[in-house]
């Protein structure tokens, strides 16, 4: 398919910092309290890493790939002119030079994807960590 090239490029450079972000999180979390009572209690390094360091940096994870949906989408800019595709990056140029009410809803667009991915990550992390109750008061 010929749409995907964009987002596709822009995936894969956003691979780069979520592995040094999660390879950081990751060491971070090992060095906890927690990490060294389960390795106490004779579970495996693989238990260990799995089930409690690597779940307990999912949050973090979560916020970063959904906080990079926006800018998938507000990156087409760069890359549809790169790959020289007229789509909505495109659009928004070209409408920055006159027509103002075509980019004020390419960037309407943009702010309620930002919005939505922060909805979205807001009630991920009720799954990903049970202590957060969402709509709960204390």
């Amino acid at each position: 398919m010929a749409f995907d090239r964009p987002i596709t490029t822009l995936v894969i450079i956003g691979f780069g910092s979520w592995a040094l972000y999660s390879r950081n999180l990751i060491i971070d979390a090992l060095t906890e309290d927690f990490i060294l009572t389960a390795r106490a209690k004779g579970l495996t390094q693989r238990d260990v890493v799995y089930k409690h360091a690597f779940r307990s940096i999912l949050p973090p994870l979560a916020t970063l790939i959904s906080m990079s949906i926006p800018g998938l989408v507000t990156g087409a800019v760069i890359t549809e002119t790169v790959f020289r595709w007229p789509r909505i990056g495109q659009l928004y140029l070209q409408s920055l030079s006159g027509n103002h009410p075509v980019a004020e809803a390419v960037l309407y667009n943009f702010a309620f994807l930002t919005i939505l991915a922060n909805f979205a990550v807001d009630m991920i992390y009720g799954i990903l960590d049970p202590r957060i109750k969402v709509g709960e008061r204390r």
